[in-house]
């Protein structure tokens, strides 16, 4: 453990890995509060306007694929080497334009039980896997619906019982709608969605 002078008093700065977060967790509730820049032997925290760094601070040692798997959580689009990278909007928030469509195209119906209900919009590949938020990889979905299936992988949740269990009344072309979806899971990993324009 270091000790860090913040200006008034020594903080103590403690190690951890990604071992120690919960990765759904960077993005969300651990974002982005400054920037660490380095040179002539000395290291500078820049915290944006009004960011209180006073909390515990803690010093996250990673590997490559650790630092990979930590930005593509983030607000990071792309890296462009060691040390750079491209930070954008965070594609979680769905766009209303974007959020309707995706109703029109499902019939304004969640795509597991078939209910008109308040809708949300369900990443196929979910947004904690690297999911984009495009309408390729969307569908509606009731409140309750996905919230059950959560971050489960899309097929694993078509085999789950709880689908089993809402979509019991669903007609057999949604079933195969739904299942139809499986097929297009590899290609909707490579998608990567392009920053939002401000």
């Amino acid at each position: 453990m270091a000790l860090l002078d913040n200006g008034s008093a020594l903080v103590p700065v403690m190690d951890v890995t990604l071992d120690d977060l919960n990765i759904l967790e960077v993005g969300s509730l651990i974002q982005i509060a400054g920037a660490i820049w380095s040179g002539n032997g000395k290291v500078y925290l820049a915290p944006l306007p009004d960011e209180d760094l006073n909390g515990d601070l803690r010093l996250l040692k990673m590997d490559a694929a650790q630092w990979e798997r930590f930005l593509n959580q983030t607000d990071v689009l792309d890296i462009r080497g060691p040390g750079k990278a491209i930070l954008r909007k965070s594609q979680r928030l769905i766009d209303q334009h974007m959020a309707w469509a995706v109703f029109e195209r499902d019939g304004y119906r969640c795509r597991y039980c078939g209910i008109k209900a308040p809708l949300t919009v369900d990443h196929i590949i979910p947004w904690s896997q690297n999911g984009a938020t495009v309408a390729e990889n969307l569908l509606s979905s009731c409140r309750r619906d996905n919230k059950l299936r959560g971050d489960m992988e899309y097929a694993e949740w078509l085999d789950s019982p709880d689908y089993r269990r809402v979509s019991a009344a669903l007609l057999p072309t949604q079933q195969y709608l739904n299942r139809n979806v499986i097929e297009k899971l590899d290609e909707l990993r490579k998608i990567v969605a392009k920053p939002r324009s401000r």
